[in-house]
């Protein structure tokens, strides 16, 4: 699925990934880990995660790690 999204227009990879976050976020968070920096800035855009605080221990660690970059 991340590979499909990387191939797909800015605007219609949004689109899915702001209704997969509202309705799938675990889904999501797993589809995150293997987008590349170009969809993964769009996910970084509609997830709020405190930049500087330490991240509790989570499957998604290094992903929140990555999305707190952006």
């Amino acid at each position: 699925m991340a590979e499909i999204l990387g191939k797909m227009k800015k605007h219609h990879a949004e689109k899915f990934i702001i209704t997969e976050l509202r309705h799938h976020l675990t889904r999501m968070l797993q589809i995150a880990e293997h987008l590349n920096d170009r969809m993964l800035e769009i996910v970084a855009k509609h997830v709020a995660i405190p930049s500087g605080e330490k991240l509790p221990a989570s499957p998604y660690t290094s992903l929140f790690r990555r999305i707190q970059d952006f």
